[in-house]
């Protein structure tokens, strides 16, 4: 996948940009907006799914992309051999975060939602940052299953997209039934999901964030394959002594791949089949017509990456 995989809204592309420039030069320097420009561009298509052209020039579109921002600042994994410059770095990055969070609520009570949209979006940000946390205490765990690796991405990926589906939807129709609302939020989840594996499945033949994610103990879902799979060999890769080589490194990066790529993308699959049948429940119309694109879209990216 790349940055231009997924279609969207530019009008919320063009707005996110305006937002980011109008922010204190002191939080700008922080912002790294083409390091995550591809999930930026999947919520943004996530939300032009369950919305019209109309809404991408209003303030509150970018709401859910001033949370991203702030976790984009303040990520839930490290690099262990901090020196001092790096520690200085991680704290003012993390000030600039809070100003983010702060912006963020600010946006969220000025907003014409809902109050039960409020109230969501403001318990479900408090969430998401339990849930840094909650990702701080599996890192380096060798031991985490594919049961933590699913509960981690759908509190935080899968929060993100909730979000955009909900924001999305209360934008074109703010009479919609609340219940409906909150069913297409745990779509969004979902969708969020199948995008991380299948980002997993692409960073796997990338060698460079292959080795960061291990160095940072940021499993990826085709590593808890191989784990189970190959457990002598990433035993003995984790606890040895010295740091790996490049050999070893390598070696890891291809028993992920050889190993883990085939479950991720099936179940990733599976989870596509399973939002099918939610999206039956939605009423016809171009949501629903929007969402059986994507999900045609994302079979056949899956489908590529078993060949």
């Amino acid at each position: 996948m790349d940055d231009e995989t997924f279609h969207f809204n530019p009008e919320l592309e063009d707005n996110f940009q305006m937002t980011a420039q109008s922010l204190p030069f002191q939080v700008q320097s922080w912002t790294q907006l083409d390091d995550v420009k591809q999930d930026r561009h999947f919520r943004q298509m996530v939300m032009t799914v369950f919305s019209n052209s109309q809404n991408g020039t209003q303030p509150v579109s970018q709401l859910v992309e001033l949370l991203a921002l702030t976790a984009d600042m303040n990520t839930a994994s490290f690099t262990p051999s901090f020196n001092l410059n790096d520690m200085a770095m991680a704290k003012l990055s993390t000030y600039s975060g809070l100003y983010l969070y702060g912006q963020y609520q600010q946006v969220l009570s000025n907003s014409h939602l809902s109050e039960k949209l409020k109230d969501r979006f403001s318990n479900d940000a408090q969430a998401f940052w339990l849930a840094h946390t909650d990702r701080l205490h599996i890192n380096f765990n060798q031991t985490e299953h594919v049961a933590n690796y699913l509960q981690d991405v759908k509190a935080r990926t899968g929060r993100l997209t909730t979000l955009s589906a909900m924001l999305g939807t209360f934008l074109t129709e703010p009479t919609m039934d609340y219940a409906l609302v909150e069913m297409i939020g745990a779509i969004g989840e979902t969708l969020g999901v199948i995008y991380t594996i299948l980002v997993d499945a692409d960073n796997v033949a990338k060698p460079e964030i292959f080795r960061d994610q291990l160095m940072t103990g940021n499993y990826s879902l085709l590593v808890l394959f191989a784990i189970e799979e190959e457990t002598q060999f990433f035993t003995d890769f984790f606890h040895q002594k010295t740091k790996p080589t490049a050999d070893q490194f390598e070696q890891a990066r291809q028993l992920a791949r050889m190993t883990g790529l085939k479950p991720a993308t099936d179940m990733a699959k599976e989870l596509i089949d399973q939002t099918k049948i939610d999206a039956k429940n939605l009423p016809e119309g171009p949501i629903k017509a929007r969402l059986g694109e994507l999900l045609d879209q994302l079979t056949e990216l899956c489908t590529e990456k078993d060949a």
